[in-house]
């Protein structure tokens, strides 16, 4: 009876030993905040002379109180769009103020806002990987609230996991007009199974992705299932998909214009580049100096050359004309 009792406690102990070392993974990536900027250098909103900024805050008992921010240039013509920006993990809002000042200097309204655990927002920890687009719901919806937006065109601009959140809140919404969806995922799914793959290889990878399934279900519930692709094949919204294929951080594999060919959405488009890393909307110049900033990191754990905010956030403008371009163009259609 003991020598069963002990053969019954190594097998529980075997069985649960992939789902801790889920646990503990999934743990370090997602059980904190997002409070600090990659760089030492930052864009604020004083670096945009003319963009005016208003806050808001949701609190609709769907979760943790978020942190949302309307921006608007007054001395510029307004076109009545709204461009909503979802940011990239590791990262808050405001990384991404030369976007929404490119958007608001072009005539759109734009609303950012930072996801629950990150930035202004509450929240203990970022939850996980599909929570992005939770939360770029309860945005939405709250936006439809206020009476001037309530019937405003709506677009959606994110970035890696705002990437896959502007796509994946398409399969639960018919209120949005386009989509540009920059190094996005396509599910958690595939993302999990690219990075464990790189630290236990193929075979350990496929072992821990039912866990990492597990897991996720439990954390996240039934989102954790929804992927970007199927979403974009249930709405008739314009999607427009930027991928590199020398992404490190969101391989081509993983990301969601790898599955362009098997989306049943007449209106979607991508681009697929081989050489513009994880920031394919930044300059030529942004991303090689991101690279010389991450390789100096990595090695020296600091930084000993000088640079500016342009260096790191110059954008790239003929992929920032083209996304305008589509949001006005769906837009004006969509009024005749």
């Amino acid at each position: 009876m003991c020598a069963l009792y002990i053969a019954l406690s190594a097998f529980a102990l075997f069985a649960a030993l992939p789902f801790l070392i889920c646990a503990v993974s999934y743990r370090y990536v997602f059980g904190g905040r997002t409070d600090k900027h990659h760089y030492g250098l930052h864009p604020v909103l004083s670096d945009f002379p003319g963009l005016e900024r208003e806050d808001f805050s949701i609190d609709d008992g769907r979760g943790a109180r978020l942190s949302a921010f309307i921006y608007k240039r007054p001395a510029v013509e307004q076109l009545n769009i709204v461009a909503v920006v979802a940011h990239g993990l590791g990262g808050m809002h405001d990384d991404y103020l030369n976007v929404i000042d490119r958007f608001a200097c072009d005539g759109f309204t734009v609303v950012s806002y930072d996801n629950t655990g990150c930035g202004a927002s509450e929240g203990k920890s970022r939850i996980g990987l599909t929570h992005s687009a939770v939360d770029l719901c309860r945005v939405l919806d709250s936006l439809r609230r206020i009476e001037s937006f309530a019937h405003v065109p709506v677009c959606l601009f994110g970035h890696s996991w705002g990437g896959y959140a502007v796509c994946a809140a398409l399969g639960s919404r018919n209120d949005i007009a386009a989509v540009a969806s920059c190094s996005g995922f396509d599910s958690s799914r595939k993302i999990l199974a690219e990075k464990a793959a790189i630290i236990l290889k193929p075979a350990g990878a496929r072992l821990l992705a039912p866990y990492f399934s597990l897991l996720e279900l439990i954390r996240l519930g039934r989102s954790s299932r929804v992927t970007a692709s199927e979403s974009i094949s249930r709405s008739n919204a314009h999607v427009l998909l930027l991928h590199s294929i020398d992404d490190a951080m969101v391989g081509y594999g993983s990301s969601i214009a790898a599955c362009f060919a098997h989306i049943n959405n007449e209106n979607v488009y991508a681009h697929v580049f081989s050489d513009r890393r994880h920031h394919v909307f930044y300059s030529d110049k942004s991303i090689e100096t991101r690279r010389r900033l991450n390789a100096l990191i990595r090695k020296h754990k600091h930084i000993d050359f000088p640079y500016t905010l342009d260096d790191i956030y110059g954008l790239d403008t003929r992929i920032m004309v083209e996304i305008t371009n589509l949001f006005v163009r769906v837009c004006k259609a969509s009024e005749v």
